[in-house]
C-alpha cells in the first residue's frame, strides 16, 4: 500500500504524472539506456528512497529500451496496465499474467534441456515432453482467462470513446469461454455484441480467437476430465518430433514440406513456439483493441515501456527465429 505523499513520489524521476483516481504507482526498477544505469525506489515509512543496485534478475522493469535485448521481452499488456490501468485489482491480474509468461519461458527451457541431454533416454524424453505440452496448454488457457479477468475489471472502470462517455461492459463473465463460445461452438461477432454489449472491435478480437481457443480448450478438457493423452512424441536425431498426420498437430498451420521428415514427422519445437507466440500475440492484440475503444486515464510516464526479464527469456525473444528454423540439429546425410 502506498504511504508516500505527492512531494515524496515526485522524487521518482521517471514518473511524470501522479494519479489521483485510485491507481497505484508501480515502483519497479527503471533502466536508463542512456546512462546504462538502474534505478530502484522504495516507499519506506512514507519516504521515497533510492536503493542500491536495482538490476532485475527475474521480473519486470520500466525502460525505453530493453537492458538486454537478447533476453528481455517487451510486454505491451503490462505497459498498458502500468501506464493507464494500475488499479489494485487490475494489477493483481497483471501479476498472474506475468507468472504465466515466466512459465512459458520455463517450458521452452525444459524442452531444450530434455532434447539435448544425452543422459535422458529417447523414450523417457518423449514421455517428459508430452507432460510439458499438457502443462503448456493449461498455461495458455489460464492466460486467456486472465485476459478475460482484465477485460471485466478494466471495462468496469473506464468509459467508451463514444459521445455519451458511458461505462461499457459492467458485468462480463469470468471465463473467456463464456464470452467466445456457446457450448463448444464459437459465437459470431454479432452474437457477442448483442449478448454482452461488446464494442465491435472487441467482439472481433474474441471472434478471431474463438476457434483456436476452442481447440485448446477441448484438448485440456480431454486431458483433465476424460483421462485422455496426447499423441506420442518422438525423439529423432534432428530434435523432438510429432506426427503431422495426427490430431491435434495436423490442425496447426505449420507444416511446410521442407520441415517434414520421412513424410510424417514435424518438429515439436515448432509446435511449442507457435503456441507460445500465438498467446503472446493475443495479449498484444488485446492492448491495441482495448485502447481503441476506451478513453484511457492519463499515462504516468509517457514513452516508457514495461519489459519482462527471465533467466530463460531468450527463448521468448527468439520465437520468430525458432519458427523459421525449428529443427535443432542438421539433418544427417543419407548413406
Amino acid at each position: 500500500m502506498r504511504t508516500a505523499n505527492r512531494e515524496e513520489l515526485a522524487k521518482v524521476h521517471y514518473i511524470r504524472h501522479i494519479p489521483t483516481d485510485g491507481r497505484a504507482l508501480l515502483l519497479n526498477s527503471y533502466y536508463d539506456d542512456e546512462a546504462r544505469d538502474w534505478f530502484m525506489y522504495m516507499d519506506i515509512d512514507g519516504k521515497i528512497i533510492r536503493m542500491g543496485g536495482g538490476e532485475v534478475i527475474r521480473g519486470k522493469y520500466w525502460g525505453r529500451l530493453p537492458a538486454s535485448p537478447e533476453r528481455d521481452l517487451e510486454l505491451p499488456v503490462a505497459t498498458l496496465i502500468a501506464q493507464h490501468l494500475s488499479f489494485p485489482d487490475i494489477v493483481e491480474a497483471l501479476h498472474s499474467i506475468e507468472d504465466d509468461v515466466h512459465q512459458l519461458a520455463a517450458i521452452m527451457e525444459i524442452y531444450q534441456m530434455i532434447s539435448n541431454t544425452k543422459q535422458v533416454r529417447p523414450n523417457d524424453a518423449a514421455y517428459l515432453m508430452t507432460s510439458e505440452i499438457e502443462h503448456l496448454i493449461i498455461v495458455i488457457r489460464s492466460l486467456y482467462d486472465l485476459l478475460q479477468k482484465l477485460s471485466k475489471r478494466a471495462c468496469a472502470k473506464v468509459v467508451s470513446l463514444g459521445e455519451t462517455k458511458k461505462r461499457i461492459m459492467t458485468e462480463l463473465p469470468d471465463s473467456f469461454a463464456d464470452v467466445a463460445l456457446k457450448g463448444s461452438t464459437p459465437r459470431t461477432e454479432q452474437e457477442m455484441i448483442e449478448k454482452f454489449r461488446l464494442p465491435n472491435a472487441l467482439a472481433a478480437f474474441y471472434a478471431a480467437r474463438a476457434t483456436k481457443f476452442a481447440m485448446l480448450r477441448d484438448i485440456r478438457v480431454a486431458i483433465e476430465h476424460h483421462g485422455k493423452s496426447l499423441p506420442i512424441v518422438f525423439a529423432m536425431d534432428e530434435g523432438m518430433a510429432v506426427s503431422v498426420d495426427e490430431k491435434p498437430w495436423k490442425e496447426f498451420p505449420l507444416w511446410k514440406p521442407e520441415l517434414i521428415r520421412n513424410n510424417r514427422f514435424g518438429p515439436l519445437r515448432a509446435v511449442l513456439a507457435y503456441l507460445i507466440s500465438d498467446i503472446l500475440n493475443a495479449t498484444t492484440e488485446y492492448v491495441g483493441v482495448f485502447a481503441s475503444i476506451v478513453s484511457l486515464p492519463q499515462a504516468v510516464s509517457p514513452g516508457l515501456k514495461i519489459f519482462m526479464r527471465d533467466p530463460f527469456g531468450g527463448h521468448l525473444v527468439k520465437l520468430r527465429e525458432i519458427l523459421s528454423a525449428p529443427w535443432e540439429r542438421p539433418l544427417k546425410p543419407s548413406s
